[in-house]
C-alpha cells in the first residue's frame, strides 16, 4: 500500500482544493458555518495547544457575523440556539447570549423578531438577563423591540416566579474582574419600565426600585426572604424554610453552617444547588444514612437532571472537585464520601440522552486521540481533554455493552488502552493518560482497521482535529471503504472549538462536538441508520 501522494519526505502536503492548513501545520477540511456555531454553543472558547482563547473567540464572532449577512441564515442559527440551550446540550449559556444578542443587531426586523421569539427560551433566570444586557450594551442600543422582549420576560412570570428571581439573582457582575459589567433588576426595569395590570407584580417592581412591601407580597418569595433577613434564631429560619419552600440562597451565609438549616433545605434543593453544595454539607457531617440516601437519590434521578438542565461536563466537573476534597477557587476541604462518588459517576452517564439501544452486535472502533495537543485542559477544568474524551468513551461502552467496541489511543503510533465497561472513571483517566504524548497522524484509526482486516460498522474518532504527521486520514478512510466496508460510518468526535475536521463530510460521515447531551443519541442513530 502506498501513501506517496500524502507524504513529501515524510511530511505532509495538500493534494486536494478544499484542504485547508490547520493549526499544526497539516492538511484537512474546513466545517461550515452552522458546525462551527455548534461548537461555539457547546464548548465555548478556551486556550488551546495551538490557539489562544482570545483567537478562538474571534473566529466565532466572526462566523457569527457571516451567518449574520443572511436572513435565513441568521434565522437558522437562532433554531439552532433555541435547540442547545434550552434542552440543555451546552456546557455554558454564554455563548447562546452571545449569539442571541447579536442577533438583535440584525439589519432585517425578522431575524430581530425571531430573536424576540427565541429570547425566553435562552434567558432562563435572573443572571442569563443580566448577561445578555452586558452583551447587548457591546452590540446595539436599547431599541424598542429590545426594551419590549424584556419587558415581557418580566411581565410573563407569575408573582411567586418574578420574586423568586428578583431575590436570588439581585444583582451580579457577568464580567469577571470588571465592576462595570455589574447589572441588577433594579437597573434593568430602570432601562425598560415595564408595567404590569397585576397589583402584585408592580409591587415586585416597587420592592426592586424602592425596597418597598405591601400586603400583595405576603405569598412571595420576596415576604420569606425579608423575613429570613430578621430571623432571630435557627427554628425561625427553619420553619420559613419549610413554609415557603425556600433554596439555600435565601439564607444568610452566618447561617448556612447550620445542620439544622441544611436538612431543612435538602427535600427540595435544586439539583445545580446540590451539586454546588455536597462539599459544604459533607464538612459539616450532617448526611446521616437516611439524608445519605436521599442525596444519592436524586443525584442519580435520569429525570430530574434532564429537567434541571445540568450539562455532563458539569457533572463531571463536579464529580472531579468532589473526589479529590479540596475546593478549586478556595481553601476548603473535607474527606469525600465514596457513596456520593459513585453516585456522581452514575448521574455523568444519565447526564447524556439515553433513548432505547439501536446498536446491538454492532462492530465500533473507538479511537482516542491521546497526543500532545489534547494533553491541555478542557474548557479551563482540572481534566485533561485526553481524559475527557476517554471518559466519553467510556459512557459509549456502558450505554452500548451489547455492542463489540473496541478502544485504542492514537498519537504517531497505536495503543491499546485496558478500559471496558466496568472502568471506574478515576482508572479510566489515570489508564488513557500512560499514552498520552506525542504527534499526531490521524490515519491510524482507518490504517489499524485496514491491518486488523475487521468489518467495523463505525469508527469513532475523539480529536481536536490537529493532524499533522503521516497520511491524509481521508485516504486510508477511502482504502478501507473500497476493500472492507465501503458503509462504514465515520464519527468525529470534535473536543476542541476549532473549525477543522479530518475527513470531509458526506452522508457516512458525521461531525458532532464532545460534551452536548445528546450525542450519544446521535451516534446511536446515525450508526443504525441504514
Amino acid at each position: 500500500m502506498s501513501y506517496h501522494s500524502a507524504l513529501d519526505n515524510g511530511v505532509q502536503i495538500k493534494n486536494r482544493q478544499d484542504q485547508v492548513l490547520n493549526n499544526a501545520g497539516g492538511y484537512v477540511f474546513s466545517v461550515d458555518e452552522l458546525d462551527m456555531l455548534k461548537r461555539f454553543l457547546v464548548l465555548g472558547t478556551f486556550d488551546t495547544y495551538y490557539v489562544t482563547k482570545d483567537t478562538l473567540t474571534k473566529e466565532h464572532i466572526e462566523n457569527i457575523y457571516r451567518m449574520l449577512n443572511t436572513k435565513e441564515k441568521a434565522i437558522e442559527a437562532l433554531e439552532i440556539v433555541k435547540e442547545f440551550s434550552y434542552n440543555g446540550r451546552v456546557i455554558k449559556n454564554e455563548p447562546s447570549i452571545v449569539v442571541l444578542a447579536a442577533c438583535f443587531s440584525h439589519q432585517d426586523i425578522e431575524v430581530k423578531r425571531k430573536a424576540a421569539e427565541v429570547f425566553k427560551y435562552v434567558i432562563r433566570t435572573g443572571y442569563h438577563l443580566f448577561q445578555f444586557m452586558e452583551y447587548l450594551k457591546r452590540f446595539r442600543k436599547f431599541g424598542r423591540l429590545i426594551k419590549r422582549t424584556i419587558s415581557d420576560w418580566y411581565l410573563s412570570k407569575t408573582p411567586k416566579e418574578l420574586s423568586y428571581q428578583v431575590v436570588k439573582y439581585q444583582a451580579r457582575i457577568t464580567n469577571e474582574g470588571d465592576p462595570s459589567s455589574r447589572w441588577s433588576h433594579k437597573d434593568i426595569i430602570k432601562i425598560v419600565h415595564p408595567k404590569a395590570e397585576s397589583h402584585e407584580i408592580n409591587s415586585i417592581f416597587r420592592y426592586v426600585l424602592y425596597g418597598t412591601m405591601d400586603e400583595s407580597l405576603k405569598d412571595t418569595y420576596i415576604y420569606a426572604y425579608e423575613n429570613v433577613k430578621k430571623a432571630e434564631n435557627i427554628d425561625d429560619i427553619v420553619h420559613l424554610i419549610q413554609k415557603y419552600n425556600l433554596t439555600w440562597e435565601f439564607v444568610p451565609s452566618n447561617h448556612l453552617w447550620s445542620r439544622d438549616v441544611w436538612k431543612a433545605l435538602l427535600p427540595n434543593l435544586p439539583y445545580t444547588a446540590l451539586l454546588r453544595n455536597l462539599a459544604r454539607l459533607t464538612s459539616l457531617n450532617i448526611l446521616d444514612d437516611e439524608l445519605l440516601h436521599l442525596v444519592s437519590l436524586k443525584l442519580t434521578d435520569g429525570e430530574y437532571i434532564r429537567k434541571s438542565r445540568v450539562s455532563p461536563f458539569a457533572l463531571l466537573l463536579a464529580w472531579l472537585v468532589y473526589k479529590n476534597g479540596k475546593g478549586i477557587k478556595s481553601d476548603s476541604i473535607w474527606h469525600p464520601i465514596p457513596q456520593i462518588v459513585d453516585s456522581l459517576e452514575i448521574a455523568f452517564e444519565k447526564s447524556f440522552e439515553n433513548t432505547e439501544r439501536e446498536l446491538d452486535n454492532k462492530k465500533i472502533l473507538i479511537a482516542i486521540d491521546v497526543s500532545g495537543s489534547m494533553c491541555g485542559r478542557l474548557s479551563e477544568a482540572p481534566i485533561s481533554i485526553i481524559e475527557a474524551a476517554a471518559l466519553l468513551a467510556w459512557v459509549l461502552l456502558r450505554l452500548e455493552r451489547n455492542a463489540d467496541i473496541e478502544v485504542i489511543g492514537v498519537s504517531t503510533r497505536i495503543s491499546h488502552p485496558s478500559i471496558n465497561s466496568d472502568s471506574k472513571m478515576g482508572y479510566v483517566m489515570e489508564e488513557i493518560m500512560r499514552y498520552a504524548g506525542g504527534g499526531t497522524d490521524l490515519s491510524l484509526p482507518f490504517r489499524h482497521a485496514l491491518n486488523v482486516k475487521k468489518y467495523y460498522d463505525a469508527i469513532v474518532v475523539l480529536t481536536d482535529n490537529e493532524t499533522w504527521h503521516g497520511p491524509h486520514p481521508y485516504q486510508l478512510l477511502d482504502y478501507y471503504k473500497n476493500s472492507i466496508n465501503k458503509n462504514v460510518k465515520t464519527i468525529l468526535v470534535d473536543m476542541v472549538p476549532n473549525s477543522y475536521t479530518i475527513v470531509p463530510l458526506d452522508k457516512n460521515n458525521l461531525n458532532i462536538v464532545g460534551f452536548d447531551s445528546s450525542m450519544f443519541d446521535i451516534i446511536r442513530k446515525f450508526i443504525a441508520l441504514e
